[in-house]
């Protein structure tokens, strides 16, 4: 078993300038996109069997799942009406890290280049739109210029990415088996206004918004840690066709 190279993406967070995010955000699309476009006959071990009985199930249950992380009951009365009203569709199942986050990304020190992304533990096979659960929450924070170029890097086109791309978003975050909108709403961009709309605007919108944005994300662990990895150095990796399915200043560009 070889070691990844390099620290973590949250211990060098706070290093990173403004520009060397922004190179960053395309790395990691493009990892993302490497990884859900891996075609092993061995990946097929992956659970679940059939996703939208996986969906079914963690709809059915998400109410009791919330209530007892001790959700509000302001956001909890929302929950049933707002996933009622996100189309998911019938996506192609891709495999799926599904706790992208900075504990779990490795960059090289100084020049910041992506070296891997480890802990496979929670893998699953699923709609490749469940990744971003963790992208957003966890990687950009908020930042929607950030995400931006990470999505656009992974395959999305600037039309894909508008409130109904970021409303499918946080109907997977309620939906997701490790979900905790308690702790989110602590520690994340605060909403303009105490809807679940506007919430999937300010954590997986694209466009340029005017919230705080956190330097330092707390660590988001489950499961023990995994021996598997994937290396992604830039050369590595692909770029599919588009996929459907303390606080600072925000102070990323939105463009492409």
């Amino acid at each position: 078993m070889d070691r990844l190279p390099g620290v973590t993406l949250k211990e060098a967070w706070p290093q990173l300038s403004t520009e060397d995010k922004s190179a960053l955000a395309p790395r990691l699309g493009e990892a993302l996109a490497a990884l859900h476009s891996l075609d092993d006959p061995a990946l097929t071990v992956l659970g679940p069997k059939s996703w939208s009985a996986f969906l079914t199930r963690q709809r059915d249950q998400a109410l009791e799942h919330h209530r007892a992380t001790k959700l509000d009951e302001h956001w909890l009365a929302q929950i049933p009406a707002f996933l009622d009203a996100v189309d998911l569709g019938e996506p192609a199942t891709v495999p799926l890290h599904t706790e992208f986050m900075r504990d779990h990304l490795m960059v090289t020190p100084g020049s910041w280049e992506l070296t891997g992304l480890f802990d496979f533990e929670p893998a699953m096979r699923g709609a490749a739109e469940y990744e971003f659960v963790g992208a957003g929450l966890f990687v950009s924070g908020g930042d929607a210029g950030f995400l931006r170029r990470l999505l656009l890097a992974y395959g999305y086109r600037p039309d894909d990415l508008g409130e109904e791309f970021a409303r499918r978003c946080l109907a997977y975050a309620l939906l997701h088996v490790y979900s905790n909108f308690r702790w989110y709403l602590d520690v994340l961009p605060a909403p303009p206004e105490p809807t679940l709309d506007a919430l999937a605007t300010t954590w997986w919108g694209t466009a340029c918004q005017r919230h705080a944005v956190k330097d330092s994300l707390p660590t988001f662990k489950v499961g023990k840690e995994s021996l598997t990895a994937i290396g992604a150095s830039p050369a590595a990796t692909a770029r599919p066709g588009a996929r459907r399915g303390g606080p600072t200043p925000a102070r990323s560009a939105c463009g492409s």
